[in-house]
């Protein structure tokens, strides 16, 4: 059944196109026939006619033809969905469509009439069907945008509200005029959302096709592998496109929230300082070229875009920031304490000066730096006996001096870092959560408002005589409202369910659509169907299927079968051990054969288990459900770390790792990064500096790549390492276990909560972060929401905001750039004309003109 959100009453006027919905309908049984009809001339020119010698081009024309038919059904479908919910977004589309369509089609009709006119006449009718949707289409444009009635404004408001309050996104942004709204409803549909994550994900992925290409067999240094690419044209043209969308993106959204309010959005005025700097390196690189210029700005602020789609990265973001000076009082702790213990260090265990050995560990305390690495490495315990046993085996005493430096910096201030970091995470999420609480209880009292026609106390004294005198909206009205808006359809039939529960269904008050707004804090699970009831026979093997002892039985099974693999593989040859696996097997396909086709749903196969929290299989739910699905979720935030990381590692040690002529014949130190061979793990590529970065996370082993980047590099390098060593295990790694151990308390009291009286219980998923922290919320008062809604005057006043200050700031950053583009192009036009003018030497002006690029 398809809803028409954007009629905002049973009143309003029809917009939708009669005509348009009659003629699309007429026009696919017509697309059916056109598409049997080219299929049956292709098998007649095929088989009969002399033009199709060449397969290629037939087999092209076969694709082609199922390629139009696709468009046009998508086509089709879209425009009978578009022009009966009267959604100007999705009808621009099908105007678009059509002159693809069009194009599509000039095909058929411009150059198949030379082989078959029969295909002219066929081509042309589609021309005209085609055709006349594209002029009834810019009708319903046309009718579309029309301004709608005040009480279809009033509602449609009504419905962005309570999608803001949903979303609990703020209801800061421009109410009036009706076209607004509708555009402000078409941005935050999950369409256009999903389109920006999409290219937002593109952009992010370029970098693997660009230079130096990741799409090689192999990233060793040693084989030297073809590095595959897209031109470099097409590769600035796909940058270019995503740059332009961001511009676009960043303009919508300034103009939505209203341009005098920018300056308060902090993180929109970054979207447009890190999207002008994109596109001002990228035109640099248009001028440069793809290999020439290897340093590039914009790959190092890519995943800025990821958090800008994000609220969640962002909370992340300013989580980061809020504890960095917690943080980094520990952090000097822990530098203090390793400074201590390697100056310590240096003075128990002196260099040895005997030459001629060279036994492992007695290099880790040669000078100052090699012994603040080693015992870096060392708290990591990554190298732990290679460290200490050495220093052990000469005398056992020695082993105090280890245990005390791992036993304050391992056990004490490590652990002091994933405490810091655990309270300020539930201290700032759980801030960041009640101020979500707040704009979700502002836009409910705000929508209410708006249906009644309401506007706030301007005395804070006379908030209950305000409450009190609050009039009431017809049911039918927010009902409707609640049924067109975007909310999903679980919380639609609860809300309305609710509301139809109360004591005066037909006039809804302030008391009733507050409670029945209660419903989207709550994590609704879809209905579950009912399971399939068998008569006769099948009714006892139902219950067989679904019984605890056939899954111990299974259990069993199973057991059994892995014993019998393991006796197996010391007894590979015994004859008898083929029948019996064979036997097992399919004792296991008929056991879960029944299982899946009896056990219709998962409700089922829960209420029949019997679990309870304390089982093993309720464990395994919470860990596996609970924990693992959640975090793969969040994966992507912290993606962005190893994207920075991964391209600031380019920068710094792209091309440094070089494998000898001679490394096949050479001797290399026992465990070294050569002997380990190692090479494959470089920074010539993103793809090997993400794997490198990975490995290095890991912590196994880690000290060897320090080692080995050194010898290529300087010993400056480590600072990277061991940076990208402290954020992601020590910083993140804290927050990532927060985050665990609040999920994993959370849902092992929800499952003690609702565990019924047969010991069975459910799963319970938390989706957002609004759900981990909502028991520690505290419902905000009416004062306060009264007091909050005098600042948003333009929710009642029917004033529309003036529009020359949006032509000011678009012709003002448009300006901006086009100066900042061409300061730097006549730059370079100034150097190359110095270059190439001046009689002498020019060296100066090269050295210059390098310097140059390089701050570019």
């Amino acid at each position: 059944m398809i809803v028409n959100k954007n009629r905002q009453d049973e009143l309003s006027v029809v917009r939708a196109s009669i005509p348009l919905q009659v003629l699309c309908h007429v026009h696919r049984p017509i697309v059916v026939l056109w598409f049997f009809a080219e299929i049956l001339i292709f098998i007649w020119k095929g088989v009969i006619g002399t033009y199709y010698h060449d397969w290629t081009i037939y087999g092209f024309e076969i694709f082609a033809l199922c390629l139009t038919l696709t468009l046009e059904f998508i086509r089709l479908q879209l425009t009978l969905y578009a022009n009966l919910t009267e959604n100007l977004f999705l009808i621009i589309l099908c105007f678009i469509l059509c002159l693809m369509g069009i194009l599509a089609l000039l095909y058929w009709v411009i150059w198949q009439w030379i082989v078959l006119k029969l295909e002219f006449v066929i081509g042309l009718t589609q021309v005209v069907f085609i055709f006349c949707e594209l002029i009834m289409s810019i009708t319903a444009i046309a009718a579309f945008c029309k301004k709608p009635m005040k009480s279809e404004s009033r509602l449609l408001k009504c419905s962005v509200l309570l999608e803001d309050a949903y979303q609990f996104r703020s209801i800061s942004h421009k109410m009036s005029p009706s076209t607004v709204l509708t555009w402000y409803r078409w941005y935050w549909s999950s369409y256009i959302q999903r389109l920006i994550a999409f290219i937002v994900s593109i952009y992010l992925l370029l970098i693997f096709i660009q230079y130096p290409s990741s799409l090689s067999q192999s990233s060793d240094v040693r084989t030297q592998s073809t590095r595959h690419t897209l031109p470099c044209w097409l590769q600035l043209l796909i940058e270019a496109t995503c740059i332009l969308i961001f511009y676009i993106d960043a303009i919508i959204r300034s103009y939505l929230i209203g341009i005098r309010h920018v300056k308060r959005k902090p993180w929109l005025i970054a979207y447009f300082v890190i999207t002008t700097i994109s596109l001002i390196d990228l035109i640099i690189s248009c001028i440069m070229g793809c290999k020439e210029k290897t340093v590039n700005i914009r790959q190092l602020l890519r995943p800025f875009f990821l958090a800008v789609i994000s609220r969640e990265m962002k909370k992340i973001l300013n989580s980061l920031r809020k504890s960095f000076l917690q943080i980094l009082s520990v952090t000097i702790l822990l530098v203090i304490h390793v400074y201590f213990f390697s100056v310590i260090g240096m003075i128990l265990f002196p260099p040895v000066q005997n030459t001629k050995r060279s036994d492992e560990g007695t290099k880790y305390f040669p000078d100052f730096g090699d012994s603040l690495l080693s015992l870096i490495v060392l708290l990591t315990t990554a190298n732990n006996p290679d460290i200490t046993l050495p220093a052990y085996s000469r005398n056992r005493l020695y082993i105090i001096y280890f245990a005390i430096f791992l036993t304050i910096g391992l056990y004490c201030l490590m652990n002091l870092f994933t405490v810091i970091k655990m309270n300020t995470f539930k201290e700032f999420f759980t801030t960041s959560m009640q101020n979500s609480l707040f704009r979700r209880r502002l836009a409910i009292r705000a929508c209410f408002d708006t249906f009644v026609e309401r506007e706030p106390s301007e005395n804070n004294e006379n908030i209950q005589f305000v409450l009190n005198s609050r009039t009431t909206a017809p049911f039918r009205i927010v009902k409707f409202v609640i049924s067109s808006s975007e909310l999903p359809p679980t919380h639609q039939k609860e809300i309305i369910d609710t509301l139809a529960r109360g004591e005066n269904a037909n006039d809804i008050s302030w008391d009733s659509f507050s409670v029945a707004m209660l419903s989207l804090d709550i994590d609704l699970a879809k209905p579950l169907e009912e399971p399939v009831q068998y008569t006769g026979i099948w009714t006892i093997m139902q219950i067989i299927g679904v019984s605890k002892y056939l899954t111990w039985f299974a259990n069993g099974i199973g057991l059994l079968n892995v014993v019998i693999l393991v006796i197996e593989a010391g007894l590979r040859y015994h004859s008898q051990f083929f029948t019996i696996d064979a036997v097992l097997s399919t004792l296991h396909v008929t056991h879960w054969g029944i299982y899946h086709s009896l056990s219709i749903t998962n409700s089922e196969v829960v209420r029949d288990s019997k679990g309870t929290a304390t089982s093993l299989w309720a464990i395994t739910r919470i860990i596996n459900l609970f924990v693992i699905l959640r975090i793969i979720r969040w994966m992507p935030h912290f993606t962005c770390l190893f994207y920075s990381y991964a391209i600031l590692g380019m920068w710094l040690f792209r091309g440094v790792i070089v494998a000898p002529p001679d490394w096949h014949n050479k001797d290399f130190p026992c465990g070294s990064f050569e002997q380990s061979n190692y090479w494959a793990n470089n920074f010539d590529d993103f793809y090997s500096s993400v794997v490198v970065l990975y490995d290095i996370m890991l912590i196994n082993n880690w000290g060897t790549f320090l080692t080995g980047i050194r010898s290529f590099t300087t010993r400056w390098s480590q600072l990277y390492f061991v940076s990208w060593w402290f954020i992601s295990n020590v910083y993140i790694l804290a927050l990532v276990l927060g985050f665990i151990v609040e999920l994993f308390s959370l849902n092992v009291a929800r499952i003690e909560e609702n565990i019924g009286g047969d010991g069975s219980s459910q799963t319970y998923f938390v989706k957002t972060l609004f759900h981990l922290f909502k028991r520690s919320l505290r419902e905000p008062s009416d004062d306060e929401i009264n007091f909050a809604l005098k600042k948003y005057k333009r929710l009642y006043q029917n004033t529309e905001e003036d529009d020359h200050y949006t032509l000011k700031f678009i012709i003002l950053c448009f300006l901006l750039f086009m100066a900042t583009i061409f300061a730097k192009i006549f730059g370079l036009m100034i150097l190359e004309i110095c270059y190439d003018t001046f009689f002498f030497n020019g060296q100066w002006v090269n050295e210059i003109r390098e310097v140059y690029m390089i701050h570019v």
